[in-house]
């Protein structure tokens, strides 16, 4: 269940990027897509792995799910 739901945010989060294109010379928005980018792909790459997550991952994708999050509002805001 959680990597279905992980699977789900990304997603949603991807499309999110799409919505808010960073303007052309706005060097802190394309760096922060940069960094949610990096972010979901890493959540993806985990969510792919075929084995069970263990505690650790699991908290650890938690916590780059929250960053990712709170990284995208900051995005909207501006």
């Amino acid at each position: 269940m959680f990597k279905e739901e992980l699977k789900i945010f990304c997603k949603v989060m991807q499309d999110r990027l799409i919505e808010k294109q960073p303007k052309h010379g706005d060097v802190w928005m394309s760096s922060s897509h940069s960094v949610l980018r990096s972010r979901l792909e890493f959540i993806y790459a985990l969510w792919n792995d075929e084995r069970a997550l263990t505690d650790k991952e699991e908290i650890s994708l938690i916590d780059i799910a929250n960053q990712a999050m709170l990284l995208y509002i900051r995005i909207k805001k501006k």
